[in-house]
């Protein structure tokens, strides 16, 4: 389960630019004053917003939403302190060592959605309760082959993707946002491969072929972005782009990076970025899943590399290391909350706009960011 703060602030539809609250043009179009309010706030009022508007409304226009909590305007809130967001994504600690679920499986959390779909909910539930505003799905390791192993055939599989979009949505706080994870073709293959980035046989093609079908399943759901993550190539960065633009849904795409220029694959961090930025429906990229002592320098490149209305999305692990061979966490090397939250708090400074944790952080972490303060 990840987790993210989103301090900053994105434009409305409008061409107005206010620099001092971070607000700069995007290229989407205005749909009136309700562009104006949170998803929640406009709910209240009976207006029907779809997934996309969902979506551009949480990330770009965050100075004129409405906080659902002081309902004051967030305008005034961030002169104060930074809008802080926490995202959610249902991880091995969570569900393995905090509710007892066993996930050593090429599935991973998205055994949970066959066969306990009560412990995801519940996982969620802790992490919005820690201040979380984003949910990400358990279809990380979704795939139709994994479910295949369990005798689990296609329509069923694609119903249990749905599914994960759904728990979410159960739990989900007023004005709150579900991201329907797209995890790398790497983690299907359960041995560490989303950290290396070899991927024998495949190509760009069989990538975008692989991932379309969960793709479509989560939009179906109506998940409000794709949270396209531990990307460790730019092959697959690439496959990934092409198929948001296909499918014409917001998304991010973060990349596991092996240090403090390059992904997983030893390719340079700022090739990747560059690679999509340009898109229209990329409304951020940055990391996930990595040591958090590499962070600072990949958000500088990142930053750099993407147009400014565009967010650096941020959501490293504990620091603790995965053994692909084993299938375990070697113990002895995470990162205390406390030491988390100063780290964060460079990553702000840095350029993030989107701060969160990843695998081994706990909704303990969670609640030591939303309670910290930033400045730039």
């Amino acid at each position: 389960m990840m987790s993210f703060l989103w301090p900053s602030c994105w434009s409305s539809g409008f061409t107005t630019t206010n620099r001092m609250f971070g607000l700069v043009h995007a290229p989407v179009e205005s749909s009136g004053v309700f562009r104006y309010m949170s998803s929640a706030f406009r709910g209240r009022l009976g207006s029907a917003a779809s997934s996309r508007e969902r979506t551009l409304n949480f990330f770009q226009n965050r100075v004129v939403l409405t906080s659902v909590r002081w309902m004051t305007p967030l305008k005034a809130f961030i002169c104060i302190h930074p809008l802080i967001d926490t995202v959610c994504q249902f991880n091995s600690y969570t569900c393995g060592e905090r509710l007892g679920e066993k996930i050593d499986h090429s599935l991973w959390s998205a055994l949970c959605l066959i066969k306990n779909p009560s412990v995801i909910r519940q996982a969620h539930e802790d992490f919005y309760a820690a201040g979380a505003r984003v949910a990400i799905t358990a279809s990380y390791q979704a795939h139709l082959d994994g479910f295949r192993e369990l005798g689990v055939e296609e329509p069923e599989a694609l119903a249990a993707m749905k599914r994960s979009v759904q728990l979410a949505r159960e739990v989900a706080p007023l004005g709150g946002l579900v991201a329907g994870s797209l995890g790398a073709y790497g983690a299907s293959l359960h041995n560490g491969a989303e950290y290396t980035g070899e991927y024998p046989g495949m190509d760009r093609a069989k990538l975008l072929e692989w991932h379309r079908p969960r793709a479509l399943a989560l939009r179906e759901a109506r998940c409000d972005l794709f949270a396209c993550e531990t990307v460790p190539c730019l092959m697959e960065a690439e496959a990934l782009s092409q198929l948001v633009a296909e499918l014409k849904h917001p998304a991010w795409i973060t990349f596991s990076c092996k240090s403090h220029t390059q992904v997983s694959s030893g390719e340079p961090i700022a090739d990747c970025v560059r690679a999509v930025a340009e898109n229209p429906w990329i409304v951020g990229a940055g990391v996930n899943c990595t040591h958090p002592k590499f962070v600072k320098s990949l958000v500088e490149i990142c930053r750099a590399q993407l147009p400014p209305e565009k967010s650096v999305v941020v959501y490293p692990n504990s620091g603790e290391v995965w053994n692909g061979t084993s299938h375990s966490w070697e113990t002895g090397t995470a990162t205390a909350d406390s030491q988390f939250v100063d780290m964060a708090q460079e990553w702000y400074r840095s350029g993030a706009s989107c701060i969160g944790g990843c695998c081994r952080t706990t909704p303990r972490t969670i609640k030591a960011l939303a309670a910290g303060t930033f400045t730039r």
